[in-house]
């Protein structure tokens, strides 16, 4: 059974993923570059550090039903997330953050349904 996409949907994804992209910063730059800015460089290479730490840290510990482990995993994500957002300075930057994550949400969730879906057919085929 295969699952389509409606064109619309992935328009709209499109669109609220490209359009910071081509936005510009209070007339400072290029948004992306931002967090590179001379001024905030040192705090985004810092949370960059934190990221890494925090990633191999839970590697190393392991993640299946580990509570410290899981954990780390959040505060790597979290670091990441900051390291890039953390000179934003206007709500519409954070809106659009917020509507790409529960766009991500729902796309994440209809892809596990497929995928099992997908599993159930193979297995009851076999």
């Amino acid at each position: 059974m295969e699952t389509k996409i409606p064109g619309a949907l992935i328009r709209i994804s499109l669109i609220i993923v490209r359009q910071p992209l081509l936005e510009r910063s209070h007339g400072k730059g290029d948004l992306m570059l931002e967090p590179f800015s001379r001024e905030k460089r040192n705090r985004t290479f810092l949370l960059l550090a934190a990221f890494v730490v925090f990633a191999i840290a839970a590697g190393v510990i392991g993640i299946s039903d580990n509570a410290v482990g899981i954990s780390l995993v959040l505060l790597a994500a979290a670091s990441l997330v900051l390291a890039v957002a953390h000179p934003w300075s206007t709500s519409v930057q954070y809106r659009r953050l917020t509507v790409a994550s529960a766009w991500g949400f729902v796309v994440g969730v209809i892809g596990i349904v497929v995928m099992r879906r997908r599993e159930r057919g193979q297995r009851s085929a076999a």
